[in-house]
């Protein structure tokens, strides 16, 4: 089981009650009472805690998604049509270090 999956797995585990909802409705019950596969887990990274992928997994996740694995290889923004006017906008991903501060007119 690959980290990835695990991760989410841990994140959907973060809403209990959903979680415990979608077991039952899904008539896995069994599951609700599992815990994490630690071992899984450990096995997956090292201990230093990277996580160390295979290129061909890597490969798999840019055709997928048409994303880089590194985050910080992708673009700063993302392009978004508006649905009114269908102008084309250039969303940044994060204003985070930089003096900008939207408009309304934006």
């Amino acid at each position: 089981m690959g980290l990835d999956i695990l991760m989410v797995w841990h994140a959907f585990m973060l809403n209990p009650r959903n979680y415990l909802e979608d077991c039952i409705r899904f008539g896995l019950r069994n599951l609700w009472a599992t815990g994490m596969p630690w071992p899984a887990v450990n096995t997956a990274i090292d201990t230093s805690f990277n996580y160390a992928v295979p290129k061909d997994a890597m490969d798999d996740f840019s055709g997928m998604t048409g994303l880089s694995w590194n985050n910080v290889d992708d673009l700063m923004t993302k392009v978004l049509y508006c649905p009114r006017c269908t102008h084309k906008l250039d969303i940044p991903w994060t204003t985070c270090g930089t003096d900008k501060k939207s408009s309304p007119e934006e």
